[in-house]
């Protein structure tokens, strides 16, 4: 095992208090973007590569060079500050709520793991109750064995969300 069990639950406090940071980050997003897979597929955005040709052409070329070349880009290059902006304010956090998504979905996952396999050893234990002739735990095997028959759906993944 390369996971530290999990062996306490988040209190209603601290559930109450991260429902309330994801809401406050909800309530202060100026802008909420919903593209489609196929908008995130087909637009073009500025890689790691190009972002430092990006920066220079907005911040140093295009103002001295748009009241040279075209006037009329004044508009242009304002919007352009301001993705510029956003990029710039949104790649730190999107790095940190990375980290938190991966801490959140691994944490739900050794979860899943942990009461899969309590499942498969209470399962294991009504099967030798029931060997046994023990009152009640061939009807306890009986609702439990469809969970563990051949082909039957397979737990795997992180479970439900």
């Amino acid at each position: 095992m390369s996971f530290t069990p999990i062996t306490v639950a988040p209190t209603a406090a601290q559930t109450a208090a991260v429902n309330t940071a994801i809401t406050t980050i909800e309530t202060n997003e100026p802008y909420k973007a919903t593209l489609s897979d196929d908008e995130k597929n087909n637009y073009q955005t500025v890689s790691a590569e190009r972002y430092p040709f990006v920066v220079k052409a907005i911040r140093d070329l295009a103002p001295y060079w748009s009241a040279k070349l075209a006037p009329d880009v004044s508009a242009m290059i304002a919007n352009a500050t301001v993705s510029l902006q956003v990029m710039d304010t949104y790649r730190p956090q999107i790095s940190k709520l990375k980290i938190m998504l991966e801490f959140f979905t691994d944490a739900h996952h050794v979860a899943g793991f942990q009461a899969y396999d309590f499942l498969k050893a209470f399962y294991g234990e009504a099967q030798a109750l029931a060997s046994r002739g023990v009152a009640g735990a061939d009807a306890l095997v009986a609702e439990l064995a469809p969970l563990f028959a051949q082909g039957s759906a397979t737990d795997v993944g992180p479970g439900p969300v």
